[in-house]
């Protein structure tokens, strides 16, 4: 299902595609949104990304580089973290019920609910 994705690590593919696999069908779950979340997630290994009906988040601290993006939609998360000196990102894959981000039209934080 992910093998058409070069930038997607061989050994996140039975993660992700367990994902698909235990969501409803109705949940809007598939493999294009969570290869363009992983790739997201990629990119903002190297610099802060965006993306249309995306949340993204990029953290360095040390020698550990954090990337999150979350569907703004389904609340389906995505961590990718890459530890300098090894190969490969470990991968986290979830999903959110609640998320509170910086709204400035307000002057405060908002809330989105899944």
């Amino acid at each position: 299902m992910f093998g058409h994705y070069p930038f997607i690590a061989k050994q996140h593919h039975v993660a992700l595609e367990s994902a698909i696999r235990n969501h409803s069908v109705v949940s809007g779950i598939n493999a294009g949104m969570l290869a363009k979340m992983y790739q997201l997630a990629v990119e903002g290994l190297k610099a802060p990304v965006q993306g249309d009906g995306f949340f993204t988040s990029s953290l360095k601290a040390g020698n550990i580089t954090l990337s999150s993006v979350t569907e703004a939609k389904t609340g389906l998360w995505l961590q990718l973290a890459r530890v300098e000196g090894q190969p490969n990102p470990y991968l986290t894959l979830g999903q959110k019920w609640a998320m509170e981000s910086l709204s400035p039209a307000m002057g405060n934080v908002s809330t989105v609910f899944w």
